[in-house]
């Protein structure tokens, strides 16, 4: 009797259990029912382009139930696709606000960390860009910010921010490119992004900046034969930085290697002047100066290896020796040469061919001294032809001096020959074409109606009239 009247209450106490977790179950599974329904009808008015009336169902449901992970994530899902739509308008900074919102809700869902640190990147470079330095600079920081919470976003975000780089080096645009490239680097320390930012210093001439990176390139590629080539020439280069001086003037920065005794006003006139001279011509006159480095005839051999034939080179800055004076007309038409490369390089984003781009730069020097056609004229009469590929093969021969320089003498009939014909308007068109990625018997074609086989034989049969 006394175990039954111990036992019956507990019984009871069993059955108003059970009873009551039936009852919460079906309360709370139709709750969830009510709610899924809510996510229904948001997404419902999403597919019909409503996507304000949409987002606010899936919010409600949010709101009824916020330990439901289950319907949170559908909410982000919600938030993903309006800005993605407000993306496709063009709506960059309201895709943004939403973004954000949506990050309130979750700071872990891994598609939300990278579409908020891709659109915080995307504006930050768009700023940026557009001479908004500061406004773009906190936009990127907050792209990173967001990106560091996960191993993916910093790998991609990485990857985007360096890409935008490249196409900022190649447009001339070196403040984006590095602003972009540090952004990059502190998400992934990669190789590429490394080998670039040292490439971009050393453009800048600052050898010792592009060498810390370098370095550190070398430490993830330590056998890339390119790097180490120019971390021997950047090496050489840092040793001679002590006996650096400076000339500004209002096109060039002029950067000397030792104390040369030149004539910094004489200097200043003739680069005023090759730059009105090639700016005609082009129609174009870069407003960003232009960077000089002028070495020891010395220490240029030992720091570039360049065979003697070559008097100077460009690779984003003006590099040459120092070896006659000023007022020599060889002086002249060095920089001439190397100023007409620079301007090239801009007007097609340095798609231009070798032979085109030789062509070119030494018609512009032929004004400042006459060019010798007499290995031309010599190879004419033993029955030579020109052709675009022998000017090629000369020019990126290596060791052929006789072969290069008369390379130089047929590249200048052929920039003569474009210009008489067709005149600096045609040379310019041609050269847009390139830029628009042409390949350049495409861009002849296109441009001046002759296949690259009668181009050849006109020119042929104008150099030897010249001659």
């Amino acid at each position: 009797m006394t175990i039954r009247i111990r036992i019956k209450p507990l019984l009871y106490l069993l059955v108003l259990a059970t009873f009551a977790g039936v009852f919460y179950f079906a309360m709370t599974s139709g709750k969830q029912k009510g709610l899924h329904e809510y996510v229904r009808k948001g997404f419902a008015y999403m597919d019909e382009n409503r996507y304000d009336k949409g987002l606010k169902f899936l919010l409600l449901a949010h709101k009824s139930l916020p330990q439901s992970e289950k319907i949170k994530d559908e909410l982000l899902r919600g938030y993903l696709r309006y800005a993605k739509h407000l993306q496709s308008e063009g709506k960059i900074e309201p895709a943004l606000k939403l973004l954000n919102d949506a990050y309130l809700v979750s700071d872990k869902n891994q598609s939300l960390i990278m579409s908020l640190s891709y659109l915080y990147s995307k504006l930050g470079v768009s700023k940026i860009t557009n001479g908004l330095l500061g406004e773009g600079k906190e936009y990127l920081e907050k792209g990173i910010s967001v990106a560091m919470q996960s191993k993916r976003a910093r790998k991609d975000i990485s990857t985007y921010l360096f890409s935008e780089a490249v196409k900022a080096y190649e447009h001339k645009d070196h403040n984006t490119a590095v602003i972009c490239l540090d952004s990059s680097y502190l998400l992934w320390s990669r190789f590429e992004t490394l080998y670039l930012l040292g490439l971009l210093y050393y453009t800048k001439s600052n050898p010792k900046t592009a060498h810390f990176y370098w370095k550190k390139a070398a430490m993830i590629n330590p056998d890339n034969k390119e790097l180490n080539e120019y971390l021997r020439m950047v090496s050489e280069e840092v040793l001679l930085e002590e006996k650096k001086t400076a000339i500004e003037t209002e096109h060039f920065n002029i950067t000397l290697y030792r104390q040369y005794d030149l004539d910094a006003e004489r200097l200043t006139e003739m680069l005023g002047k090759i730059f009105l001279e090639v700016g005609r011509d082009f129609d174009h006159y870069p407003s960003n100066k232009t960077p000089i480095v002028i070495y020891d005839e010395g220490d240029f051999r030992n720091v570039f290896k360049q065979p003697y034939v070559i008097r100077g080179f460009y690779d984003g800055s003006i590099r040459m020796p120092i070896a006659t004076d000023v007022n020599s007309p060889v002086f002249s038409v060095i920089l001439a040469h190397e100023y007409t490369h620079a301007v090239v390089s801009i007007l097609t984003n340095r798609k231009c061919p070798v032979w085109l781009n030789e062509a070119i730069a030494t018609y512009e020097q032929a004004k400042y001294a006459p060019v010798s056609l007499s290995r031309l004229k010599a190879f004419l009469d033993g029955g030579g032809t020109l052709s675009i590929k022998m000017l090629t093969d000369g020019f990126i021969s290596s060791g052929d001096n006789a072969k290069t320089v008369l390379s130089y003498e047929g590249a200048f009939t052929a920039a003569a020959f474009i210009i008489d014909k067709w005149g600096w308007v045609g040379m310019r068109r041609l050269l847009k074409r390139i830029k628009e990625g042409r390949h350049y018997s495409n861009a002849i074609d296109e441009e001046f109606l002759v296949s690259v086989k009668t181009f050849e034989e006109m020119w042929n049969n104008f150099a030897r009239r010249k001659i």
